[in-house]
């Protein structure tokens, strides 16, 4: 029995040995990548800055970018209140008897649900495939 004990106590060092070597792995590999996204950020900056100052001294039109992720998700957000708020109005204005348009409250209602339930549906499919980068294996 005592052997046994021994034997699993050895090999749970070593699982415990291993575990710390991929978590070091993965510490170094992560900070490197970090190391190269900041560097490629700093040059996508610089280049940004050459590029206005390019085109404030030639004179000539600069091109728009596209808007990040992070920019059309919060348009989307800022869509949805938008519609809520305006539904919420209608709602306030035929109640309130400012406006006898039931019609116009009703579609108002009925935007905003379907462009709250779509925000739902896009924060889902984000959460999904989080969740399965994070069950690939490195």
């Amino acid at each position: 029995m005592a052997i046994l004990t021994e034997i699993s106590a050895v090999g749970a060092q070593q699982q415990q040995s291993e575990l710390q070597r991929s978590i070091t792995q993965i510490g170094q590999h992560q900070m490197q990548h970090h190391l190269r996204s900041t560097s490629s950020i700093m040059e996508g900056a610089a280049a940004d800055h050459a590029t206005r100052a390019y085109h404030s001294t030639m004179g000539t039109p600069q091109v728009e970018r596209a808007p990040g992720f992070s920019e059309m998700l919060e348009g989307l957000v800022k869509g949805v209140d938008a519609k809520q708020k305006h539904a919420g109005q209608e709602v306030r204005d035929l109640l309130a008897g400012r406006s006898d348009n039931i019609h116009e409250a009703t579609i108002a209602m009925r935007e905003s649900g379907v462009a709250f339930n779509l925000m739902l549906e896009v924060r889902n499919k984000l959460q999904e495939s989080y969740q399965t980068l994070m069950r690939m294996n490195v």
